[in-house]
């Protein structure tokens, strides 16, 4: 990665205008530099839909996340988002979280062609199937054969699953691909939704955790939008879908990055696929 090569931090800092600043993360799917007044951050090749989505939902929904300054290749500089991130946020305050994530959800279900057109990766039904099947397929020697078996049985469902989860008439929108509640950030006033490097086109329970009163409330959250949908049963057909996703999307991941990282993250395919027969 460009930020890894000799003279590569140095070069990211002359971008964004600066000479100094404090590095906050480093590894090999991002950098994160805080800057005065501002923040900079750099991403791989294979996850350049963080800055279109920003600035497309930046003209929507401005106070939902950071505000993108400038954007290039892979940079991105970011504005400041006072507060902290709310790794040890209560309930109540992710309920808040789940709210805002649906205000994003039910506005970009409207705009999917668009979003699509922009470059924001498919993971709608047909695409979720094909790389997911390529992923069981390539590490299925890694599984026992109880594993195996399961597996074969989960992914040859996939239509059929996908068909029921269509049925529950919630439709497809910007999933964030990471929601969790250390990529919120929140002063007391304002939250802000961080980290968009994850994000696809999908079906939303993708981004719904487990927590009973979370899924409680994104489900009357949608019942209130499209009387007679089914979100809890959307919820039960999503459960497998999102450790099936990350096989591929690690999968994907080991292709992207040096070969000599690669030892890092070898067994998180595998480790997905097992998660979603467990």
């Amino acid at each position: 990665m460009t930020w890894a090569e000799p003279g590569g931090p140095k070069a990211s800092l002359r971008w964004a205008g600066t000479k100094t600043g404090v590095q906050q993360r480093t590894w090999n799917l991002s950098s994160v530099w805080r800057l005065d007044g501002a923040w900079l951050k750099e991403v791989p090749p294979f996850l350049r839909q963080e800055p279109i989505v920003l600035e497309w939902l930046g003209k929507r929904v401005p106070d939902l996340v950071p505000g993108l300054l400038r954007a290039e290749g892979g940079r991105m500089l970011l504005a400041d988002v006072p507060g902290t991130d709310r790794y040890e946020a209560q309930p109540a305050e992710v309920v808040g979280m789940v709210e805002d994530l649906f205000t994003i959800q039910e506005m970009a279900a409207d705009h999917v062609d668009e979003l699509l057109a922009l470059g924001v990766p498919d993971w709608r039904a047909k695409p979720f199937i094909e790389r997911v099947s390529a992923a069981a397929e390539a590490y299925a020697d890694q599984l026992t054969s109880e594993e195996r078996d399961k597996l074969g049985k989960l992914v040859a469902g996939l239509p059929e699953r996908f068909a029921a989860l269509a049925d529950c008439g919630i439709p497809d929108s910007l999933v964030h691909g990471d929601f969790h509640p250390g990529n919120v950030r929140s002063d007391g006033v304002r939250r802000v939704i961080l980290d968009w490097t994850d994000s696809v086109i999908g079906h939303p329970a993708l981004d719904v955790r487990n927590a009973p009163e979370l899924r409680r409330r994104w489900s009357s959250l949608w019942r209130n939008r499209i009387p007679g949908c089914e979100p809890e049963r959307a919820l039960e057909l999503e459960r497998p879908l999102g450790a099936l996703r990350g096989a591929a999307v690690y999968d994907a991941f080991l292709a992207g990055i040096e070969p000599s990282e690669r030892p890092y993250h070898a067994t998180d395919p595998v480790n997905c696929l097992r998660s979603a027969v467990g």
